[in-house]
């Protein structure tokens, strides 16, 4: 509702003050938290999809880094960096 009642003077003086103000107020605010409810799925399903792609790190078993586990970021920027 809150988010309703800061478009009325943003909408109202440009549009026209509508028939049934309080009618308004109300589609508006549930149109918004439509909006909000639909965009917070969105994000879960989002997210849900992004950790089905990461791999499971218990699933392993042996607790060592495998050759294509390890990150070697650190290893190929050295020689970047190191003076000599």
């Amino acid at each position: 509702m809150q988010e309703a009642l800061l478009a009325a003077p943003t909408r109202w003086p440009a549009e026209g003050v509508p028939d049934n103000p309080s009618g308004w107020l109300t589609t508006v605010a549930t149109r918004r938290l439509v909006d909000q409810i639909r965009s917070a799925q969105a994000r879960r399903r989002r997210g849900d999809a992004v950790a089905a792609l990461e791999p499971d790190p218990m699933s392993s078993g042996s607790g060592e880094d495998t050759s294509a586990d390890r990150d070697d970021t650190f290893t190929l920027l050295m020689p970047c960096c190191h003076p000599h």
